[in-house]
């Protein structure tokens, strides 16, 4: 995970990935993250993610909460991902109330128009993580050391992030 320290609270991030490989790689945006890294620092992690997911079966486009260095998902839907295809992923954090925040992601294959609709909205009150400002932090995951081999390469580009409106 490489991240940045700011103090965003509604954030609306686009940018593209490739896997090498098409059934072990993950790729995500992470928003309001306080800098931590799961239970591996100190402060524990938290923050808000749009991840694509070729590790899972089938393959999907979810939103994640990361609170006290506890993954958690909230919800995903299906989608194909195949291994050497640039694709597009968006992710959009706002904060729609006091006490909830509405959670938006899609992707798309490069060089396709972008989705007029959101593939996944999802709104989240999970106390800690409302109105919090944090950092921003791009994250990739491959199962492949896990289970002791190399990770396959994880190419990203064209990352543009800005404050959602």
């Amino acid at each position: 995970r490489m991240g940045v320290d700011l103090d965003c609270t509604d954030v609306d991030v686009s940018m593209t990935f490739q896997f090498t490989d098409g059934s072990t790689q993950g790729a995500g945006f992470y928003a309001r993250t306080n800098g931590g890294y799961l239970r591996e620092t100190d402060p524990t992690g938290a923050g808000y993610v749009g991840f694509a997911e070729a590790f899972r079966d089938p393959s999907a486009l979810g939103v994640w909460r990361e609170v006290d260095g506890q993954e958690q998902q909230i919800s995903s839907v299906p989608v194909e991902i195949q291994p050497n295809v640039d694709y597009r992923l968006r992710f959009r954090v706002t904060q729609q109330d006091a006490s909830t925040t509405l959670l938006q992601t899609k992707m798309w294959r490069l060089g396709d128009d972008e989705p007029a609709e959101w593939m996944l909205e999802r709104t989240d009150d999970t106390v800690g993580l409302q109105n919090a400002g944090g950092g921003i932090a791009l994250d990739a995951w491959s199962s492949d050391p896990v289970n002791g081999n190399d990770a396959a390469d994880l190419l990203f580009d064209d990352i543009v992030v800005t404050r959602a409106e």
